[in-house]
């Protein structure tokens, strides 16, 4: 026997607007097969009792030699049956909805992406618009963005979005307390757990980027990023943005420029899914310019020794980074 469902799952499903989800529910549901064994019987009843409303009237009929019609009982049992009918999916659609109409729209499904630590993904959109996903971040989405008001888009972590242009449904992608507002364009958003910033860069095309505490509107022109304070809510544009560094690791590599240990290993353990271990005394010692591309973690281990004096050890996925003594 199947799940139990609900009026309203039914009511869709009568009116030809369930989800493939619903539908199933529908067919295997238990409800569904009470309705139809009570649909069936209540029929069976009615033409009994028509039968024998048609043979009583039929008698008093000849007793009383009149012509009676003999089907106007029967016409008007069908007609308030109708009526009842209509008068019961009213009340459904009122009793479960605060607005009827919307409550024939199909039910909008989601779906999400997600990155563990040390993977990267190409994601295509419904609407044809690409999405870069970063490790270590999540995307969700509705599967259809006809069944939507406007293209939204949530995002945990960073991705990068080359956006085709509808002017009728804007592309809005929500990250912690911000709204990004496009129409047709390509940015990046950067926004992981653990930091207080989120950052915003234009790459072409124009967006809008919202507080959605207190309703600030922020726009920007290619080139440039938007920096958003967790901590103080506050929106900071900035210009002369490099954006090659800043988006380069959708194409599969890192630029680092004169940073330190501490923000290198931070993007290591991402991208390789590694965890490392530095003592307090390195982490703010040493800075560092150099290229990732297709190197493993031990190979990367071995530039940073070559440039400072450091020694690393490496068991599983841990690693482990010490003075060189």
């Amino acid at each position: 026997m199947g799940k139990k469902i609900n009026f309203k799952q039914f009511a869709k499903f009568f009116w030809g607007v369930a989800s493939e989800k619903e539908k199933k529910q529908v067919y295997n549901s238990e409800a569904s097969d009470e309705m139809l064994k009570k649909h069936w019987n209540d029929l069976e009843a009615s033409q009994n009792e028509e039968k024998s409303t048609t043979e009583l009237f039929s008698k008093i009929s000849k007793d009383k030699e009149k012509s009676t019609p003999i089907f106007t009982i029967g016409r008007l049992s069908r007609i308030a049956a109708v009526m009842i009918l209509l008068l019961a999916v009213g009340t459904v659609l009122y009793l479960f909805t605060d607005h009827p109409y919307q409550f024939l729209t199909q039910e909008v499904e989601y779906t999400v992406h997600e990155n563990p630590k040390g993977q990267r993904s190409q994601i295509v959109l419904p609407d044809g618009s690409l999405v870069w996903l970063n490790s270590d971040s999540k995307l969700s989405y509705a599967e259809n963005f006809s069944n939507t008001e406007n293209r939204s888009i949530k995002l945990k972590g960073e991705a990068y979005f080359d956006v085709k242009h509808n002017e009728e449904k804007p592309f809005i992608v929500s990250i912690n307390d911000i709204n990004v507002k496009v129409l047709g364009t390509s940015f990046n958003i950067r926004g992981f757990d653990g930091s207080d910033k989120i950052n915003t860069i234009l790459v072409s095309g124009k967006v809008a980027i919202s507080n959605k505490t207190n309703n600030i509107e922020k726009y920007l022109a290619p080139g440039s990023m938007c920096v958003y304070s967790k901590k103080e809510q506050k929106l900071e544009i900035k210009s002369g943005v490099d954006i090659e560094k800043n988006i380069s690791w959708k194409n599969g590599k890192l630029i680092f420029d004169n940073e330190p240990l501490l923000t290198l290993v931070k993007e290591l353990e991402r991208w390789y899914g590694v965890s490392f271990e530095i003592p307090e005394s390195l982490k703010g010692k040493y800075r560092y310019t150099i290229t990732i591309t297709d190197e493993s973690i031990p190979e990367v281990c071995e530039l940073i020794k070559r440039t400072t004096p450091i020694s690393y050890t490496i068991k599983g996925n841990k690693v482990f980074i010490n003075p060189n003594e």
